[in-house]
């Protein structure tokens, strides 16, 4: 069913009779052209004050075209006022809203002072991190320096076997799969111009060159990432669900004592 346009005129007499016609409905609303149209019939009408109303006219009236018409009348009614009582409830409802005072949050120079303080404190302690991380990274180094064969080189080689080489295998059984569709499905792309030749060329390019180091980031950053993370997760918190995750893994669990908190504790390794 197709709603009236709505619609808002002014006939000047003795005083001015303002009518409302048509549907004041959202969905008609929402036509930019029509509302700047009756915003402008509002406006001439903030100057007078002896107007008569008569929304008999209005056809269909929702919320949206009730606060439009409560927006032309300075939030309150008018002296002057023809309308539908089954109308009369969205019009009493809105103004019970416009009674309630909404409260200011007024910002006291003391509150602009404590938030000043509290991001000079956070950058403070920012710098100080930095600093620290920094002195921990010389001492270090010229630790490493002064004594060689101290450095983490068992554990540093045991990275690197861990999350490259024995990434190889996956990296390329992916590589090979997605080689093995790229090529099908170029094949019969291609064979209906003749360029089955440039099969080779276009796979070399894209497996080797574009999706080779790409895949083999997110390889490594999803099985050797959580391999690694799952011990540094264990040796903080022993939960059921964490040895669940250690356990699918494949990493071999033994028990040991620790001789820190003088408690049985759980050392993961990995099996050769």
């Amino acid at each position: 069913m197709l709603h009236d346009t709505p619609t808002l005129s002014i006939h000047q007499g003795k005083h001015a009779d303002v009518s409302a016609t048509g549907a004041w409905l959202v969905d008609l609303l929402t036509d930019t052209t029509l509302l700047a149209t009756i915003n402008e019939t509002s406006a001439q009408l903030k100057d007078q004050s002896d107007i008569h109303w008569d929304l008999i006219g209005i056809t269909a009236l929702d919320h949206i075209g009730a606060h439009i018409l409560w927006q032309a009348w300075g939030k309150q009614f008018p002296a002057q006022l023809r309308i539908l009582p089954a109308h009369q409830a969205l019009f009493a409802r809105l103004e019970e809203v416009s009674k309630i005072s909404v409260p200011s949050s007024h910002k006291s120079a003391l509150f602009t002072l404590k938030n000043l303080g509290t991001l000079t404190f956070a950058f403070a302690l920012h710098v100080l991190g930095l600093v620290e991380l920094l002195g921990r990274l010389v001492l270090d180094l010229g630790r490493l320096i002064r004594h060689p064969r101290l450095g983490p080189w068992k554990e540093i080689s045991a990275n690197v076997y861990r999350t490259g080489f024995q990434a190889l295998g996956i990296t390329a059984l992916v590589g090979l799969l997605i080689g093995v569709v790229l090529s099908y499905l170029s094949a019969q792309q291609l064979r209906t111009y003749g360029g089955d030749s440039f099969i080779v060329n276009l796979l070399g390019v894209a497996i080797v060159r574009e999706l080779g180091p790409m895949l083999a980031a997110i390889l490594i950053a999803g099985r050797s990432g959580s391999a690694i993370t799952a011990p540094a997760l264990y040796s903080r918190m022993a939960s059921p669900t964490l040895v669940a995750s250690v356990t699918t893994q494949g990493i071999p669990m033994a028990a040991t004592s620790s001789t820190e908190v003088g408690r049985p504790s759980l050392r993961l390794g990995w099996a050769n």
